[in-house]
């Protein structure tokens, strides 16, 4: 008969702190234990989610969006005389776009350091500051490119201008946003009251 050998539990030292449990699952529930309501969880938890490594990575991966938006702007800049603030929108916004996605990738970065939050304090306010901009140029972006889809034309002598692969990139583009944020925030909404009620 074989002997069976012991399981042998290692013991922190004396003095050493005991090992932490950094997953997101643990970190979500030490949150809901910590939280002061609702609305403190679901913050907390946008706030963790957003410095994941899955949304680093995500991120990183989206940085093609505002890189095509930047090429497109400036490959067709003097193709739309209808309405010459598309390319401007997407050069702008492309350039915008391409910095909140470095800077939310260099926070994650920096979040899974040993580094103090009053140290990320100004790229917080410099984001918010962008995020707000960014947020006023996608409604005017809008105004402008919804105003002209039934009015623009595709033959170039024609006085309302814009050429059709330009347009149709803008207009996908701008409604695809919409769609993702809309299903963004059905997705964002149902994972919050589940996760607050289950955890």
């Amino acid at each position: 008969m074989e002997e069976k050998t012991p399981l042998v539990v290692e013991e922190a030292a004396q003095g050493e702190a005991p090992p932490k449990y950094t997953s997101l699952f643990g970190q979500m529930r030490q949150m809901k234990a910590s939280s002061s309501g609702a609305p403190d969880f679901i913050r907390r938890g946008i706030l963790l989610t957003g410095r994941s490594l899955v949304c680093t990575i995500l991120t990183g991966l989206l940085i093609g969006v505002p890189i095509s938006m930047i090429v497109m702007g400036a490959l067709y800049f003097d193709d739309c005389p209808c309405q010459r603030y598309i390319p401007i929108y997407l050069i702008v916004g492309g350039c915008f776009n391409l910095y909140m996605c470095l800077a939310s990738i260099s926070e994650s970065t920096f979040w899974r350091g040993d580094v103090e939050r009053k140290k990320l304090r100004p790229l917080y306010m410099c984001n918010a500051l962008v995020g707000c901009f960014l947020l006023v140029w996608f409604i005017l972006g809008s105004v402008w490119i919804y105003t002209i889809y039934n009015s623009h034309c595709i033959v170039e002598s024609c006085h309302c201008y814009c050429h059709q692969t330009f347009y149709m990139y803008a207009f996908w583009l701008t409604t695809a946003t919409y769609i993702a944020l809309f299903t963004f925030g059905i997705c964002f909404c149902i994972i919050s009251v589940s996760l607050f009620f289950c955890i």
